[in-house]
């Protein structure tokens, strides 16, 4: 008879200074665990708890992690159809990845990523919906337009007008914007051909830079 393994321990992820536990060969992460502390946080402990016992009923079947369950989510709300990439779905992945690289020592976010949520927020209230294959120069240029003009937002409330240079450097328009958040830097792997966002914020700055002033 197969003999039952055990309940797999709280541990501490040192790099990222959280909480977590493996199950199924996933890693599950549970909250801040700062250093200095011998033991897990109450919040964390809980966390725990409430995961193993919700993979205990699940008779030890694997659990979506919590980013995985953010996009199950998420394609449920904007992506309908199968197989199409939204708007909305790369701008989420692009920020998931964000929120895990700019990372100060404590633990804490960088500016940058609060830049980069800025940033995204409205393209997600302008083209969340719509597929990422669709977006084009002048879908860009609407958004541009949004930022300039201000807009309100239904759970942020009302969005102030911004200046040229902060909508150049948050669309990636200027050198300004070169390595910051823009959409032309979301695919940067060579395994994979740029995705249409991409495209077109080289193909609109081309056409900004070629426009006579």
């Amino acid at each position: 008879m197969a003999k039952k393994t055990g309940i797999p321990k709280l541990r501490r992820h040192k790099p990222s200074k959280r909480a977590m536990v493996r199950l199924n060969k996933k890693d599950h992460y549970l909250g801040p665990w700062p250093d200095g502390l011998a033991d897990p946080p109450p919040a964390a402990q809980a966390a725990y708890d409430t995961t193993v016992s919700r993979w205990l009923t699940n008779q030890r079947r694997p659990l979506p992690t919590a980013n995985e369950e953010k996009r199950q989510r998420l394609h449920e709300e904007v992506g309908p159809a199968l197989g199409v990439l939204t708007v909305a779905e790369l701008a989420i992945r692009f920020a998931d990845h964000a929120r895990r690289y700019y990372v100060k020592a404590d633990g804490s976010n960088t500016s940058e990523y609060g830049e980069i949520v800025a940033a995204l927020r409205p393209f997600l209230h302008a083209f969340g919906p719509t597929p990422a294959k669709e977006f084009g120069p002048s879908k860009l240029k609407a958004v541009r337009q949004l930022m300039l003009d201000g807009y309100d937002h239904p759970k942020f409330d009302k969005q102030p007008s911004l200046s040229r240079k902060v909508i150049n450097a948050r669309s990636g328009g200027s050198s300004a914007g070169s390595s910051g958040p823009s959409p032309r830097n979301w695919c940067r792997s060579k395994s994979t051909p740029p995705c249409a966002p991409c495209l077109a914020w080289r193909r609109a700055g081309r056409r900004r830079r070629n426009t006579p002033t």
